[in-house]
């Protein structure tokens, strides 16, 4: 008897759906987005500076104070929170199917009967009766 075994092979694991699912794009697309948000962040900011810095050029007319521009920079929003079980579609796995292979040679028992129709007394051996 002899046996062999190939172990199923894993040709793709596309799990760009899972990705998206997430929120996170493919890497091509996320350096765009984050390239964008980046260029955001920094137009931003700087209106703020540029916001708070015509604040403390009019600090004379007593509209606003250092305290009030200090307050309105140190306390910036809360991020929202949202907790969930993600992804919620599984990756498409794509394989080779294994197999397992077998060789058997079925034996063959030889046997002898005798049939005889004397019973064996007490002692007595079945090969002195035949």
């Amino acid at each position: 008897m002899s046996s062999s075994i190939t172990f199923c092979r894993i040709q793709n694991i596309d799990y760009s759906a899972c990705r998206a699912e997430m929120g996170y794009p493919s890497p091509l697309t996320a350096s765009m987005m984050w390239k964008d948000e980046a260029e955001q962040s920094v137009l931003n900011y700087l209106e703020a500076k540029s916001a708070s810095g015509d604040a403390l050029g009019a600090i004379e007319k007593g509209s606003v104070s250092i305290g009030d521009v200090a307050e309105s920079e140190s306390f910036a929003e809360p991020p929202e929170v949202n907790i969930d079980a993600v992804p919620k579609t599984p990756p498409q796995i794509t394989f080779e199917y294994g197999e397992v292979n077998f060789e058997f040679t079925p034996l063959t028992i030889g046997t002898n009967f005798y049939i005889s129709t004397e019973v064996p007394q007490k002692g007595e051996n079945i090969n002195q009766i035949v």
